[in-house]
């Protein structure tokens, strides 16, 4: 009898990319964990696989035969499965022009043939040579012709004592419900990851329907789970509590994310071969930045990622913010919020709307590349993170993976990312969010002794996750 294979379900993320060119937090745990498997396993035995609705069937695909440099990229990955989205414009010296199709399109062709003219002029404005747009081009066409990569159906493989790993929003695709329930009937180890059960615990955080839905799917998917991974301590005592409620007997194992960046994810900076990097260094990190992006960077900033919705408290982050400018006036950072605007967030809009972004010294960037993310990152002064309720907390695991400590949340799951790295708060108090940024911004011993302890700490890798993920699908 052969090994076991791992198959990890990336039906919802193929959903996700028919309209973005982008992973989200959740998806970018999914590429993470499947790549660092795979490298563990062996490609040969970790595979992709999707409900397709034109088949019908469930389909798989080799991940060794996809390659980790199209998983890692959101663009490439849609266009070898062949769910490119409307906005998936992503040609970096055009990325100024991603929102913009008609223009986005306009100057691609454009720079296409001044290409194949050598008409260097024409490149000036978008600060890359001729060889460089030729490169760019030939990379984005390599990706798109690895759409013939050998698809397969999953029960002409599957056997028992394989695994079948759902780590992203399996609820967005319901035709996959009796796949799952068909492989665990076959004797396939189903392992269905929860990352927090905040619909149900904080419903008054979620959009009206998303408690039920959330409810239904989760009673229903003890019908096809043999064991549920969660990715945080914190999350396994709320599905704990919740399945017994129920007198659900399914097996528990909490599995804790990562505390890396975003490196793992093909962010490799294209600079122009005729800037010396060494003696401009600025330049050459720039160089591929959108403008308002890089005057983000032109003034200190402290830096919010994640959609912008009442459970990430961005209300009272704004009103600590006033209060910090109101004490200290200009000598104190700009707060740059990162994410897509979200749901039941009325009071910050309003707090907006009524101080023209705190006189500006709020920012909102809604959809950065990873690459812009990347540099955000890099250059900020610190993170904040003050969610009401967190199921791990992404970005605080991030932003200490590029040396910069946070104002956390002293509640959830937020203290098992942020350890002894981080400056606490309480959530509900504007008052101790206010005092915890200005430790950070004022105290530069703090921050200075915080940053040298993160340089001496040991971050748990996406290698450290897919060892413990590993133990809990075998155990």
């Amino acid at each position: 009898m052969r090994e076991p294979l791992f198959f990890f379900d990336i039906s919802s993320l193929l959903l996700h990319l028919r309209n973005a060119n982008h992973f989200t937090g959740i998806q970018r745990v999914l590429i993470n964990l499947a790549v660092s498997v795979s490298k563990k396993v062996g490609g040969e035995k970790v595979y992709l696989g999707y409900y397709d609705r034109s088949s019908g069937r469930y389909q798989v695909v080799s991940i060794a035969d996809v390659g980790s440099d199209i998983v890692f990229s959101a663009t490439s990955l849609a266009a070898a499965f062949g769910v490119g989205g409307k906005r998936s414009r992503t040609i970096r010296p055009l990325s100024r022009y991603r929102t913009r199709a008609a223009k986005y399109y306009f100057h691609r062709t454009k720079l296409d043939i001044a290409a194949f003219l050598g008409n260097q002029k024409a490149f000036r404005k978008f600060s890359v040579t001729v060889r460089e747009w030729k490169k760019i081009r030939s990379t984005q066409n390599a990706a798109v012709k690895r759409k013939k990569i050998e698809r397969i159906y999953f029960d002409n493989i599957v056997q028992p004592g394989d695994n079948l790993i759902i780590l992203d929003s399996s609820w967005d695709v319901e035709d996959t419900k009796d796949v799952f329930s068909a492989a665990k009937s076959l004797g396939v180890v189903v392992s269905v990851m929860i990352h927090d059960l905040i619909p149900l615990v904080t419903p008054e955080l979620v959009p009206q329907k998303a408690p039920i839905i959330f409810h239904d799917w989760l009673v229903g998917s003890g019908e096809y789970t043999s064991k549920y991974l969660t990715n945080s301590n914190k999350s396994k005592i709320d599905l704990d509590h919740f399945l017994k409620c129920y007198n659900v007997k399914i097996p528990t194992a909490a599995v804790p994310l990562a505390q890396e960046g975003l490196g793992g994810l093909g962010i490799f900076p294209i600079s122009p071969e005729k800037i010396k990097s060494e003696a401009f260094p600025k330049l050459s990190e720039m160089i591929d930045i959108d403008q308002h992006i890089r005057a983000a960077a032109s003034h200190p900033y402290v830096l919010f990622v994640g959609t912008l919705e009442a459970r990430k408290n961005v209300w009272r982050i704004a009103l600590a913010w006033e209060k910090l400018l109101e004490t200290y006036g200009p000598t104190i950072p700009r707060l740059v919020l990162v994410g897509r605007t979200g749901w039941s967030n009325e009071s910050f809009d309003n707090f907006v709307l009524g101080t023209s972004s705190l006189k500006g010294w709020i920012q909102q960037i809604k959809s950065p590349s990873d690459e812009e993310l990347d540099f955000l990152y890099r250059n900020c002064e610190f993170g904040i993170l003050v969610s009401l309720y967190e199921g791990w907390g992404l970005p605080v695991g991030e932003a200490l993976s590029y040396g910069k400590t946070s104002v956390v949340a002293n509640t959830t799951s937020l203290p098992e990312v942020g350890g002894d790295l981080v400056e606490y708060c309480d959530p509900t108090s504007v008052d101790s969010i206010f005092k915890a940024c200005a430790n950070l911004i004022f105290d530069i011993e703090r921050r200075a002794i915080l940053e040298q302890k993160i340089v001496n700490t040991k971050l748990r890798s996406w290698d450290d996750v897919a060892d413990e993920l590993l133990e809990a699908v075998k155990a």
